[in-house]
């Protein structure tokens, strides 16, 4: 690895950690025409451009698992960028190949589960759905959107209570949350009716 990429994947750590998104995306724009044919600039411009180019970030992806084709780190993160853009097929796809080729130890296995279990609900099968979210979810609840979506879930199965316990577990891991603070206001209203919801709070329903 050259200095010049390792500086750049430094970077890029920082600026993502930091939730520097805007400049995340330009540093890795500049990556691609650097190092176009490396395998991390590839699958980390892929991540970049979710939210502002799923086209783009599609693309990429595809090129990312072409450069690493039984790659069950490569396979995983492309499938997660697939998700997210809503191509759900080649997401579930991806997602098959990575749990085929996944070791026992396995370093993202957690992630893979936690996709797992949004493919499953997206596909309608919510008993696996909620098996693998709350695999996801008792390995590592202070990951973002572990604990949001096996509640998002049971709430969806109109299983409140349940629902409530989960998003008040995720905020203790997660103080300050503000996605789980307004589900957790949310399902107090459900559970508990109006005098339950904390003051200031209004409630949207889905």
């Amino acid at each position: 690895m050259t200095e010049d990429l390792r500086e750049t994947l430094n970077h890029s750590d920082e600026l993502t950690g930091a939730g520097r998104h805007e400049e995340h995306l330009a540093l890795m724009r500049e990556a691609l025409a650097r190092h176009p044919g490396e395998l991390e600039v590839v699958i980390r411009a892929a991540e970049a451009h979710m939210v502002e180019g799923p086209e783009e970030a599609a693309e990429l992806a595809r090129e990312a698992v072409k450069m690493a084709p039984d790659d069950p780190v490569t396979l995983t993160r492309a499938a997660s960028v697939m998700f997210y853009v809503e191509r759900l097929e080649e997401a579930r796809k991806l997602l098959i190949r990575a749990m085929e080729g996944a070791p026992d130890d396995f370093i993202l296995a957690s992630d893979l589960v936690y996709l797992g279990g949004q493919i499953f609900f997206a596909y309608g099968n919510h008993d696996k759905a909620e098996e693998f979210l709350t695999l996801a979810f008792d390995d590592q609840p202070e990951r973002p959107g572990r604990g949001y979506a096996l509640s998002d879930l049971l709430e969806h199965q109109g299983e409140f209570a349940r629902a409530l316990e989960v998003a008040d577990e995720a905020l203790r891991h997660r103080p300050g949350d503000g996605a789980l603070e307004d589900l957790q206001a949310r399902l107090r209203f459900l559970v508990y009716a109006v005098e339950a919801l904390p003051p200031g709070y209004a409630v949207r329903y889905k």
